[in-house]
């Protein structure tokens, strides 16, 4: 028994493993040995990942740049109100300053006119101080003429912007029809009195003419020659376009042009303002109501009872317990 035992132990042992075995041995392999598929899978999806990525960082650019760009237009968009406000703020300071030296030189005017009326009639060294003081009269009326033309243009130019931007076309047009001899250097008035514009006042001008020719409120055609006539042509077509017009049309058109010439005239002839207002006020014109027409915008009547209430204010104006106004040199007793 013992020989068998010992044949038993000494035979060769199975090297054959079970399943599970052989399944723990195939899984503790190296990744070297991974078969392809699992390979290309993970490329695969890393690149998927990248294109996410990619889209994600493009949408972010754009986004930026959006940003970018309207907070360049805000900015733009602030520095050209910023611009606008700067040129009215100088432009009314021009205007006060200009009716300050208009009314100093009226005040120098009326003190020489007096010192020369009390040297009239006496010898003739008084005689001389007399043309003397007539010469600087002369010297300071021709100043005094030059600021108001200089007012009048400041005053012009500005109404003409505000009715522009406030889309006031008609009586932006009144204003072009009545002044463009201010600008036109074909105009015989503007030959003969002189230029007093300065070049951005003239291409201002200019622009706000065309932009209202572009939305159609004209109410003049013609071109000036240089000898200052009209040619005939443009004259005609002036009549045509005037006949075209309705009676309701045609007093809108006078209403616009009644209104103007308070506006023109109320920053330095202040007298003529006033009868101007009380005609244009006068219940039988229908001025007042044709202004909360349609031609008109809003702003423009406040402008309008602004203005009457500075003449009342001033002592230019009465108004009587009906509402009614009068010139207060008119006026009669209460």
């Amino acid at each position: 028994m013992s020989d068998a035992e010992d044949i038993l132990n000494d035979s060769p042992k199975d090297t054959t493993s079970s399943p599970s075995q052989r399944s723990s041995e195939s899984q503790g392999s190296t990744p070297d040995e991974a078969s392809p598929s699992h390979k290309e899978s993970a490329v695969s999806l890393q690149e998927q990942r990248n294109k996410r990525s990619s889209v994600y960082v493009y949408l972010a650019v754009l986004f930026g740049a959006a940003f970018l760009m309207l907070l360049l237009a805000y900015l733009v968009q602030q520095r050209n109100n910023a611009s606008v406000l700067s040129d009215l703020r100088t432009t009314t300071a021009s205007r006060e300053e200009l009716l300050e030296s208009i009314r100093l030189l009226e005040e120098e005017i009326v003190d020489l006119q007096n010192d020369k009326a009390k040297l009239e009639g006496s010898t003739s060294t008084a005689e001389e101080q007399n043309q003397a003081l007539q010469q600087r009269i002369d010297e300071y009326q021709s100043q005094m003429d030059a600021r108001t033309r200089q007012l009048e243009i400041v005053n012009t130019l500005w109404y003409l912007e505000r009715f522009c931007n406030e889309q006031d076309f008609l009586m932006a047009a009144c204003i072009v029809e009545d002044c463009d001899r201010l600008y036109n250097n074909l105009e015989p008035d503007f030959q003969k009195e002189g230029n007093y514009l300065l070049p951005g006042q003239t291409s201002r001008y200019k622009e706000l003419r065309d932009r209202l020719e572009e939305n159609g409120y004209v109410l003049v055609v013609r071109t000036i020659e240089a000898d200052g006539s009209v040619s005939s042509e443009d004259a005609a077509v002036a009549q045509a376009l005037a006949a075209e017009l309705d009676e309701d049309t045609s007093r809108t058109i006078d209403t616009a042009r009644s209104l103007w010439k308070i506006l023109f005239h109320y920053p330095h002839q202040s007298d003529i303002a006033a009868r101007s207002m009380v005609e244009f006020c006068a219940p039988e014109s229908g001025n007042v109501e044709r202004l909360t027409g349609e031609a008109f915008q809003d702003s423009t009547l406040v402008l309008l009872e602004q203005i009457k209430a500075e003449l009342i204010a001033s002592g230019e104006l009465t108004q009587g317990p009906d509402g009614v106004i009068s010139k207060s040199s008119d006026a009669g007793p209460s």
